[in-house]
């Protein structure tokens, strides 16, 4: 919080409103960045990965650009799609709010 005067004012984060109910978005986010340097890695445009997960190109997009929650069918259909354990699709780094 920044303290202006005598008043607190809280900082606020914006969120898409896909995202304003969860509780960790940063998670979120670093899950998309991870599922991008993945699909990267395999050389896979992202119409590529959607062919092969059978998942839409934009819900990739959005997922991506944190701006969607996956569900655990998404995440495993693009864990298939990827040909990688979920385990790797989730290994990334971020603080987690307790």
């Amino acid at each position: 919080m920044k303290i202006f005067g005598d008043a607190c004012v809280p900082k606020i984060i914006f969120l898409p409103c896909d995202l304003w109910h969860v509780k960790n978005p940063e998670a979120i986010i670093a899950f998309g960045a991870n599922l991008r340097k993945l699909r990267e890695l395999h050389g896979f445009s992202q119409q590529e990965l959607a062919d092969y997960s059978e998942i839409s190109k934009k819900t990739i997009q959005r997922i991506e650009n944190g701006k969607l929650n996956p569900s655990l069918d998404t995440i495993l259909c693009l864990a298939n799609g990827l040909k990688v354990s979920i385990t790797k699709l989730v290994e990334y780094d971020v603080a987690f709010k307790s």
